[in-house]
């Protein structure tokens, strides 16, 4: 069955998750800027003093991204439940509380005038922390986020995979704009520091997938694009793992997909190698097809410089 395409596409968001903005992390948020329109492009945790129309003019796109100061820390107890109203850290326990207050009535007064009176403070307490975090104003970005079950996390912990017909099912997809290691696992997988946990820790309704390899953060707003705009399956969608990234030469193309060779058990960087290149051990990409006919990882401008340029650093990028 066909996917039904929501006209505008859906909002991404991420969560920046770093101190200040570092070179790597501004080439990635400007790619994603020439992915998807920046009217549908939020960054929350903005840093302060951080021009968001440099990204724009970087990736050469008339408007900058949408920005907010509010993290989900602050906003998964300010934003609606759903459509039909009640805020994420509304409680049900409430009506509850006045259910059992109610079908008691007839019990002994004295216990039960206690247990009421307990209960109203607690709620008394739980209000006031509730109204004076909500008494404060959502950013101008943050007020363009949806309901909280109209909102899914990309995890790679999630049970299911993102597919085409969840554009029908979700009007926001969040992202960790997070710097973390990719390190081999002893059955020939890869893991990480999953810093994602630092969100999926605020309760998320729904999460997906987009499979078991780690991506960089553009990546995966790629993939999530070519999903629900453009309809494609996660299997349909080319791709390329653990690419070589080269210095190029003359006339040669973006990198060239890493050739498979086996490792030394001693081997525990996946990342540099002093014959100049990189090896992005671990991450998968989207494989860009070339006027040559081959397929290339699909990478921000710029980036695969930076990264030759930092052979003697760890390869730190983003999960």
């Amino acid at each position: 069955m066909a996917a039904r395409r929501r006209r505008g596409g859906p909002l991404y968001v991420v969560e920046h998750m770093e101190e200040g903005l570092e070179d790597w992390c501004r080439l990635e948020y400007t790619h994603m800027c020439q992915i998807v329109p920046t009217d549908r492009l939020l960054f929350l945790r903005w840093p302060a003093g951080e021009d968001p129309a440099r990204l724009s003019k970087d990736a050469r796109v008339d408007e900058p991204p949408l920005t907010a100061p509010e993290g989900f820390q602050e906003l998964r107890h300010r934003l609606p439940l759903s459509k039909s109203g009640g805020s994420s850290s509304s409680t049900k326990s409430t009506n509850t509380n006045d259910d059992n207050t109610n079908s008691n009535s007839n019990n002994n007064n004295s216990n039960s005038n206690n247990n009421s009176n307990n209960g109203d403070a607690d709620q008394q307490t739980k209000t006031e922390a509730q109204t004076e975090t909500e008494a404060v104003p959502l950013s101008a970005g943050a007020s363009r986020l949806p309901p909280w079950d109209r909102i899914c996390l990309l995890d790679m912990d999630a049970e299911e995979a993102l597919q085409p017909w969840d554009v029908a099912n979700f009007d926001a997809l969040v992202f960790g704009g997070i710097l973390g290691n990719v390190h081999e696992l002893g059955d020939g997988k890869y893991g990480s520091d999953d810093r994602t946990a630092e969100l999926r820790d605020f309760k998320f309704v729904h999460r997906r997938h987009l499979g078991e390899m780690q991506m960089t953060t553009d990546t995966a707003v790629l993939f999530c694009h070519k999903v629900l705009e453009e309809a494609m399956a996660l299997a349909e969608i080319p791709f390329i793992d653990s690419p070589e990234i080269r210095a190029l030469g003359e006339g040669e193309g973006e990198a060239a997909p890493k050739e498979k060779k086996p490792k030394q058990k001693d081997e525990d960087d996946l990342f540099g190698d002093d014959d100049g290149f990189i090896v992005m051990e671990g991450f998968r990409y989207y494989a860009e097809l070339q006027p040559d006919g081959t397929r290339q990882p699909k990478m921000p401008e710029g980036m695969r410089e930076l990264q030759l340029s930092d052979l003697d650093k760890d390869g730190l990028f983003m999960d």
